[in-house]
């Protein structure tokens, strides 16, 4: 009876960790959408579902318009936009994360349950499970293929004590589906280590539970799984096997594209508890060593190696780990080493795994107050991820076309303008886009004949790119297409002739025009007309062009310029684009003081907008605020790469020239302007070099 209450306790104590993980885990995923792929597959599915439309066939592209598309994971396309189309879009996605937090932690009860884990190792090791499956919670087929790795694991331990019919067979039924319905190379690896471990077994310790022909069939067949997929693509369930895949993306240099292929270590190297989740995935390796668990050990030696150099494995691999310790950890304490073991030691093993389990928690809880305040910005954060207002704006006041894209943008365009746009580029490369395709446009980006081909071959009639002087500059020099709307994210281009707001997109992309008397030229003749047509246009909508006319409108109606900027407050609406516009305005029209304080408003900081800040206190004898805005500029500097036109360059050799030429009494360090100089020589600017943005304002 004591026993039974014991237990009784012990699962109502895990069901209270389990609970308090659960939670966390939900308000973690209140986070807005983060993965660019998963539009493209919520406009499949959609286009499957509501109009019939093959998934093997590309419907949305300009490039690749009715090529073959393979493989496709068609349950996961379905399955999302039937979570959408259900509870809506912001809804949808949030209820489908949670939908599978509930499956993997479900899958992650009953793996506990299995391994008789009581409550001491479910408080310890869950925490750390779930700040790893926090790691990487993003709407992709692979979300569920985490599920199918737990229930791997736990079919890998039927087997492993019943090598049989029974056990096998739901190895291949689960193999079946995985394959069926995502890469299920995870549950491969798993596998093979669960044969290797059996062979080891065979060879060495003359395992006679099993014979050579049944280890030889039933691995063949596991194997010969992989050819087949019951998405029935071209009428037939039987394609390339899923490895040849995944060995045609590693071998054609794909992941030195992408940033999910990085390597770990250099996104979380001062991450203290991804450490510390790496010192415990060692731990297990060796531990399954010393064991002889030969399989755990090929599965978690091999794992963690790949998760140390790709990125996008680092959760499912900590999760594996985990989940293997925690085998191992259940089995210790309820073993005779561990009764034995005196209670100082006792003590100090229960106030150390305490302390980590309380810091995965600490963890936990920091995300998730992170999470709430970007779900309670989450306007913001999706306009600065996805051009939210450049999309709205071409569906409805523009009638349709073709759009030169980049990659990560081109699914949620797809998503959004479907089917009168079709779109340049998209995720769905290896699976549509070849390799070489890829690398192409990446060239693309930084060659403007490039450029002027690639929108003449797809007949382009738009360009989006994110709003940054560098691809300003680029896409300025283009043939046939202007500048013809902006946010203070993205920027529009339209083909020569038709573009509705380029002085006002101008502004935003490049504010310093303002004070370019070639602009002044063209805003005295257009800038009416533009504020006419916004007012006309945008009665219901809060874009941020909108505002910016409506600010200038202001200005312009203003007789004091300086007491409008001495005055001048802004509220929620006025973004940071319109708080920059108004800065380079008031340079030549205000007092130092409100300068500062325009400077002070804006709340991201562009490393242009710091540099041109930085002269302009130059130009006005504040040399050491100049100089350390410099060197702030200076310390992000990559091998040259934050230098993102020659204009950047122009700015520092004039706050070099000024700093140098008034700085009598010493105070600037000598050693500052010599690393001003020495960034200047290594981008061979000329010093002597009139300092002019014409060729951006013309």
């Amino acid at each position: 009876m004591f026993r039974a209450v014991k237990e009784h306790r012990d699962i109502i104590f895990s069901g209270l960790v389990f609970l308090s993980a659960y939670s966390l885990l939900a308000i973690i995923i209140m986070r807005p959408i983060q993965a660019y792929d998963t539009f493209w597959h919520l406009q499949m599915g959609k286009d499957l579902l509501e109009h019939g439309l093959s998934p093997w066939v590309d419907h949305y592209s300009v490039s690749y318009l009715g090529k073959a598309i393979y493989p496709v994971p068609v349950m996961f396309q379905t399955l999302l936009y039937k979570f959408v189309s259900f509870f809506g879009e912001q809804a949808g996605f949030y209820c489908i994360r949670l939908f599978y937090i509930t499956l993997m932690l479900l899958a992650l009860w009953v793996y506990f349950r299995k391994i008789n884990a009581n409550a001491y190792i479910v408080f310890i090791l869950l925490p750390l499970i779930v700040s790893a499956i926090s790691l990487r919670i993003i709407i992709r087929p692979e979300i569920f293929s985490n599920v199918m790795v737990v229930i791997c694991l736990m079919l890998y331990l039927n087997a492993q004590k019943n090598f049989a019919i029974k056990e096998l067979l739901a190895i291949c039924l689960l193999l079946l589906f995985w394959t069926s319905y995502h890469s299920p190379i995870i549950g491969y690896i798993i596998i093979f280590g669960l044969f290797l471990e059996k062979a080891i077994n065979k060879l060495v310790h003359k395992d006679g539970s099993f014979s050579w022909s049944q280890w030889f069939l039933w691995g063949l067949l596991i194997f010969s799984i992989g050819f087949i997929n019951l998405n029935f693509h071209g009428h037939s369930i039987i394609g390339q096997h899923f490895i040849i895949g995944m060995i045609n993306t590693v071998s054609d240099g794909f992941g030195r594209y992408t940033m999910e292929y990085r390597d770990s270590y250099s996104v979380y190297s001062t991450d203290i508890l991804t450490n510390i989740l790496w010192m415990l995935s060692i731990y297990v390796a060796i531990l399954s060593l010393i064991k002889r668990q030969y399989g755990f050990a090929f599965i978690v030696i091999l794992l963690t190696l790949l998760s140390w150099s790709m990125v996008r494995l680092l959760a499912i691999v900590l999760i594996i780990n985990l989940c293997v310790l925690a085998g191992y950890w259940a089995q210790f304490l309820n073993s005779p080493h561990f009764s034995n073991l005196r209670n100082s030691v006792k003590k100090t093993l229960l106030v150390a795994s305490v302390c980590i389990s309380l810091m995965a928690y600490y963890f936990l809880a920091v995300k998730a107050q992170a999470s709430k305040y970007l779900s309670d910005n989450r306007t913001a954060v999706l306009q600065q991820q996805y051009p939210v207002q450049v999309t709205d704006y071409l569906k409805h006041y523009r009638k349709g076309g073709n759009i030169l894209n980049r990659m990560r943008f081109g699914g949620y365009l797809m998503y959004r303008l479907s089917p009168d746009y079709k779109v340049y580029f998209d995720g769905r490369t290896n699976i549509l886009y070849p390799i070489e395709f890829f690398k192409y446009n990446i060239a693309l980006w930084g060659n403007e004949k490039m450029l002027d081909d690639a929108v003449d071959k797809y007949d382009i009639n738009y360009v989006v790119r994110k709003n940054t002087p560098a691809d300003y500059a680029l896409i300025k020099k283009a043939k046939n297409v202007e500048l013809s709307f902006s946010d203070d994210n993205f920027m529009l281009f339209s083909r020569t002739g038709k573009a509705q707001f380029p002085l006002a997109s101008t502004l935003l992309a490049f504010p310093r025009c303002w004070r370019n008397h070639f602009f002044q030229t063209y805003l005295s003749k257009g800038i009416q007309a533009e504020i006419e047509l916004s007012e006309k246009l945008f009665i219901n909508k809060q874009y941020t062009i909108k505002t910016v006319l409506a600010f200038v409108k202001k200005y312009r109606a203003s007789k004091d310029k300086k007491k409008f900027f001495n005055t001048l407050k802004f509220d929620k609406k006025d973004t940071d684009g319109v708080r920059r516009i108004a800065l380079y305005m008031a340079m030549d029209e205000a007092d130092k003081y409100t300068v500062s304080r325009l400077f002070s408003s804006i709340r991201i900081k562009t490393f242009y907008g710091i540099l041109l800040y930085a002269y302009y206190e130059a130009k006005h004898g504040e040399y050491i605020n100049a100089m350390n805005w410099a060197r702030y500029f200076m310390a992000y500097d990559k091998a040259g790469k934050v230098y993102e036109t020659k204009a950047e360059f122009g700015v520092l050799g004039r706050i070099l020239r000024i700093l140098k030429k008034h700085d009598e009494l010493g105070k600037i360090k000598p050693e500052y302007v010599e690393k001003l100089e020495a960034h200047l020589k290594k981008a061979h600017y000329p010093f002597d070099k009139k300092l002019s943005f014409s060729f951006m304002c013309k």
